[in-house]
């Protein structure tokens, strides 16, 4: 198979481009990332960790969600970088201090799912606002 230079300038590009955008500051993603207020029993820790895991996934980051049990109990998402492991308070969207405190590390929803976790506690595309920017945004994209 061999291409024109114009499309190995194109393909090179592409690649620039997929490289460019899966290698972002975690800061400038964050920041990018819409956030809500806080709800007890609603919108509380555990929905905005597997919610922000979600979202940083889709961006091509390693993220997980760790949970500590107990009273209180809390949760927060971990990225998996190659030489470090970023904590991120989910309920402030900010990069904090490494904790080790958890007890389970979750994949993403499904997996807490499967290992026991209630649904109402990390059903995030059920919360009202998500679903409203979901429908929003169907309306922004065109069809080819």
């Amino acid at each position: 198979m061999s291409f024109s230079g114009i499309e190995m300038t194109r393909l090179f590009f592409i690649l620039f481009l997929l490289l460019n955008l899966s290698q972002g500051s975690l800061e400038t993603d964050l920041a990018g990332i819409s956030t809500f207020p806080y709800i007890e029993n609603v919108w509380d820790c555990s929905e905005m960790s597997f919610y922000l895991q979600h979202e940083l996934e889709d961006r091509g980051y390693n993220a997980q969600v760790a949970q500590r049990i107990g009273n209180p109990g809390h949760s927060w998402v971990i990225v998996v970088a190659e030489t470090e492991i970023i904590t991120i308070e989910a309920t402030t969207m900010q990069i904090v201090p490494f904790r080790s405190d958890f007890n389970r590390v979750f994949r993403n929803a499904t997996d807490a799912i499967n290992h026991g976790v209630p649904v109402d506690d990390v059903d995030w595309w059920n919360y009202d606002e998500i679903s409203r920017i979901r429908e929003a945004s169907k309306g922004l994209k065109k069809d080819d």
